[in-house]
């Protein structure tokens, strides 16, 4: 992971998305990331991923927690209405 960046493999292809926030909880790390695409409704696309090293291997697990996906929503929400100010 380059700041402020993430690499990613999609369909056997390099893909280089940015990172909108991290953060850490109950030990775990996060990543927000979006890779500027728009979706139907003119919003830009993001994902967020559970980062972990293992085997000294880098990998971006799907969130799996209602309570952590509660907390990105609210925080994209945040960002979003601090943008439109």
């Amino acid at each position: 992971m380059k700041e402020g960046k993430i690499e990613l493999i999609e369909n056997g292809q390099k893909k280089e998305c940015s990172i909108v926030f991290s953060f850490e909880q109950e030990g775990k790390n996060y990543i927000v990331y979006t890779d500027n695409n728009v979706d139907d409704d003119g919003f830009i696309k993001t994902y967020a991923g559970e980062y972990v090293k293992e085997d000294g291997e880098e990998k971006l697990l799907p969130v799996e927690d209602d309570k952590i996906l509660a907390q990105i929503e609210k925080l994209l929400e945040r960002i979003d209405g601090e943008e439109n100010k």
